[in-house]
């Protein structure tokens, strides 16, 4: 449907909200009879549905429409922690379906294919019993994509390496999928309820580390075209800051993620006995010995860091979400202080620094939001998809 006239109709309820079909025609500066065949396709295929009926002083009244918000879903696939999580939402972004598959081997790219196969079949069903339709997904991941969505490097989770979802899932379920880094889950997560005045920086502590930036809204994206190095925000955290250092998941050595991401610190401080950046938040949480001490420090250094890019962009909220995001109480003050150290009291007391929602739930519903966002506007995420294709060279310009 997508670039069709009946998808720039639906676009026009989805922005405007119910309205009747001569509404409709003067948006699309055509006639009331013209726009008949778009309005047959989209109530017999149950896009549209009856709404109410709006009086008309000078004649009959018009039936107004809107859109079919029971039978028109959206999903949004997310890869976290060890787990690929699902939900299912309406058009009216009502949860219907969610649902979280653990892969014991982050590696084992058959049983990640095997836990998609049982989530996908499930969905699917319920959404056969609902009468409805699947509009768009998204898949968000935890790694390097390239242009044409071809998972080229997921440090934290090699089973993606190599996999195309897009291709994959439409050849094997009919499914309209676009994947992209899990950041825009993040944002479209968290930025639901913030103000659009607000210049925000999102800070994903995970396995790894991952920053955005939102400014009005909008998040500072670059286009993604033929150059020569790797830029935006989206690499913050393979930084190098020092060279020749710890041997990075990217393949890099010295990244900023080798020594504060959430893997690095289990890897870097055998002596907490945790595997895991999940073991590592609930150690800090039951103030395991020497825990929380590691994080702080870490979250310090990652303050400093930070320095520059809160300087450049004008940040005025920063926001911790993923896995160590739940221990954020235990390293707020050591973050705060040493960001603290770079500024006068006035010019702190404009920050607001807090935590997010680091549930599963919560990522899953902004992966789901943004398959909605996709379903509309689908260039402005396909322009910003990545550079770099499976051997590490960048790709040509996008036809």
């Amino acid at each position: 449907m997508a670039g069709s006239s009946a998808h720039t109709v639906l676009r026009l309820f989805y922005e405007n909200g119910p309205a009747s079909q001569m509404e409709i025609a003067r948006k699309l500066r055509i006639t009331k009879a013209a726009s008949n065949q778009h309005f047959s396709r989209l109530i017999e295929e149950n896009y549209i549905t009856e709404s109410a009926v709006q009086p008309n002083p000078r004649g009959r009244p018009s039936q107004v429409w809107q859109i079919d918000s029971a039978r028109n879903f959206f999903l949004g696939l997310t890869v976290e922690d060890g787990a690929l999580g699902a939900v299912l939402t309406d058009f009216s972004e009502n949860v219907l379906i969610r649902a979280n598959r653990h892969l014991h081997d982050r590696a084992d790219q058959t049983a990640l294919l095997k836990l998609l196969d049982d989530l996908l079949k499930t969905i699917l069903n319920k959404i056969s019993k609902l009468g409805g339709r699947l509009l768009q997904c998204f898949a968000a991941i935890p790694g390097m994509i390239d242009q044409e969505g071809l998972i080229t490097n997921c440090p934290n989770f090699h089973a993606l390496d190599g996999l195309n979802l897009d291709q994959l899932l439409a050849e094997r379920y009919s499914i309209p999928v676009f994947s992209d880094a899990c950041s825009n889950a993040y944002i479209a997560a968290e930025c639901r309820n913030i103000s659009q005045d607000s210049t925000i920086m999102i800070l994903n502590w995970s396995d790894g580390i991952g920053l955005s930036v939102i400014c009005n809204g909008v998040p500072l994206q670059w286009p993604a075209v033929n150059v020569k190095r790797f830029r935006g925000l989206w690499d913050f955290s393979h930084i190098r800051i020092v060279k020749e250092g710890r041997l990075c998941h990217c393949g890099k050595r010295g990244c900023l993620e080798a020594y504060y991401g959430g893997n690095a610190l289990v890897e870097l401080n055998p002596e907490l006995h945790v595997s895991s950046a999940e073991e590592l938040a609930n150690a800090v949480i039951n103030d395991a010995a020497g825990a929380r001490r590691v994080v702080s420090e870490a979250a310090a250094a990652l303050a400093e860091q930070l320095y520059w890019v809160i300087e450049l962009f004008g940040i005025d909220t920063v926001i911790f979400s993923g896995t160590l995001a739940s221990a954020f109480e235990y390293y707020h003050r050591a973050f705060c202080d040493r960001l603290k150290s770079f500024y006068t009291d006035e010019e702190f007391a404009v920050f607001s620094i807090r935590q997010g929602d680091p549930s599963p739930e919560n990522i899953q519903l902004g992966a789901a939001l943004v398959a909605k966002n996709f379903f509309f506007y689908p260039q402005r995420l396909r322009n910003s998809r990545g550079i770099w294709n499976k051997t590490g060279k960048l790709n040509p310009l996008s036809k």
